[in-house]
């Protein structure tokens, strides 16, 4: 697809957590200065619909599709086409005359999501994979910023929104694994125990008549998020 539209772009920040780390979905390239990983991106027409640009993207660079992305932040990058050697090669790649436009406004989305079988299967055969956001290092025009504010943004939402947390988990899981989850995303060390009565409080998480199974220490009771509606307490 020729990108008419020069100056508007559009990435995608799809935040994951594997029962271990936090992971941001990234695809690989090849530039004058060797392999750098960048996130799901690229130019947009200028007949596109930002929605569904955003998703057209995510899925041919990646392979993974219905995923449903929120946008939340704009950044404009000045001059970014004569400073940036894989920036221009980039936009050279959409037939577009790097000479004719200096500056790139990109519109940003986020997702979280659980990284399962599905999440890891669809990307195969792609440029596209998994890193731990403590191993990501330095990204293409620095869109680590971006990762950041992106997991800011994570951190505010789920304070009004909780499902964006659950997201990231299977639908049965653990007080452990989400007091994990936890720990991760907002970057502190929770007290176990006032982290499990605290998630018990919760009329969104329902305790589950199902516990672990083969495993060496006392198994854990599993739950699950209840979404838009609350759970009848026993007394």
């Amino acid at each position: 697809m020729k990108a008419d539209n020069l100056h508007v772009s559009v990435n995608c920040v799809v935040i994951g957590f594997d029962g271990t780390q936090l992971c941001v979905l990234l695809v690989k390239g090849e530039g004058k200065q060797g392999e750098y990983k960048m996130l799901p991106a690229s130019l947009i027409g200028e007949d596109d619909d930002l929605d569904e640009a955003a998703k057209r993207i995510l899925k041919e660079t990646t392979g993974l599709g219905a995923i449903r992305l929120l946008q939340f932040r704009a950044y404009g990058f000045k001059d970014i086409v004569n400073s940036c050697d894989d920036v221009r090669n980039l936009i050279q790649k959409h037939q577009i005359d790097p000479e004719q436009t200096s500056s790139v406004l990109t519109i940003s989305y986020w997702r979280t999501v659980e990284i399962n079988k599905h999440m890891k299967d669809g990307i195969v055969g792609t440029q596209a994979e998994w890193v731990p956001i403590t191993e990501m290092g330095k990204l293409l025009c620095n869109q680590e910023k971006i990762v950041q504010d992106a997991i800011e943004s994570i951190r505010f939402y789920s304070q009004k929104i909780p499902s964006l947390v659950f997201d990231m988990l299977p639908k049965e899981f653990t007080i452990s694994s989400l007091r994990k989850l936890y720990c991760l995303l907002f970057d502190r060390d929770y007290d176990v125990r006032n982290f499990y009565k605290k998630m018990l409080q919760m009329d969104y998480i329902l305790p589950l008549d199902k516990k672990q199974v083969g495993v060496s220490h006392r198994a854990a009771r599993f739950f699950r998020f209840v979404s838009g509606s609350k759970r009848v307490r026993k007394e």
